[in-house]
């Protein structure tokens, strides 16, 4: 069994490290990649921790998961067995603490005029916090406070932060749509500077993207070969979907007993 899907602290992840580590092992599983977003610290930490280095005894592949533009929508792709230290220096340079910080205050603003331009009400003197906030977020809980707001979405946005979110970030007839691209590296630069530091790079998580048509989009991308399809992609999926069947039957069996 792999995971070549998962997180830590270092990013948005439940389990530090050690514990990831840990639980990895205690699941045997066999191959194991921390794609933490935009961060490949973990990976240093293991390197410098003669302890987290004993813990796992499976293969770990180093792996990172990025945000970035195509086509005006934005993704994540997930880039694998890289040069560590030449895409831990480009992270270093363009996700500078300070330029994140300002990124998301400049989102949370054009979000603010958005919602002004569409007529959508939001809380006036609305406050944002960029340490411990994200702009969507705080907008999202705003908007559904006034129940006028709901003739500009659908059900499952209005009841969904989730949803939301997700149709904010690539639906471009969604009222609060905004191009990431000035927040954000394009597709096509990641896939030529991931490829330069000797790693393949693939579409994550396809069908969380509000699409309307997904294998267009995804066909769009590989007729430009801007990431890798084959054995790799095939082999998660195909692990992942008898690992999620495994399930399915000690459910019923537990269930039945």
């Amino acid at each position: 069994m792999i995971d070549l899907h998962c997180h830590t602290t270092n990013s948005d992840g439940t389990w530090t490290v050690e514990e990831l580590l840990k639980k990895a092992q205690e699941i045997n599983l066999e191959v194991l990649s921390i794609t933490d977003h935009d961060s490949v610290k973990s990976y240093f930490e293991i390197q410098k921790n003669k302890e987290l280095q004993n813990i796992f005894k499976g293969n770990i592949i180093d792996g990172v998961e990025l945000n970035c533009v195509f086509d005006g929508i934005k993704i994540e792709v997930l880039a694998y067995d890289f040069d560590l230290d030449k895409v831990n220096n480009w992270l270093d340079e363009y996700y500078t603490p300070e330029k994140s910080r300002n990124g998301l205050i400049e989102e949370f603003n054009d979000l603010v005029d958005i919602c002004k331009k569409q007529g959508i009400k939001i809380e006036k003197d609305l406050k944002y916090n960029p340490d411990t906030e994200y702009p969507v977020d705080v907008i999202y809980y705003s908007i559904i406070k006034f129940e006028e707001n709901k003739k500009f979405f659908t059900e499952e946005q209005w009841t969904s932060k989730s949803v939301f979110f997700r149709t904010c970030t690539v639906d471009k007839s969604f009222p609060l749509y905004r191009d990431f691209s000035k927040q954000m590296p394009t597709l096509e630069f990641l896939s030529e500077f991931i490829h330069k530091c000797g790693g393949k790079i693939f579409l994550a998580h396809l069908y969380k993207y509000k699409l309307n048509n997904h294998i267009e989009y995804l066909d769009n991308i590989i007729e430009k070969k801007l990431m890798e399809i084959g054995k790799y992609q095939l082999a998660k999926q195909y692990i992942t979907y008898r690992y999620t069947r495994a399930l399915v039957r000690k459910a019923n069996t537990t269930d039945q007993s």
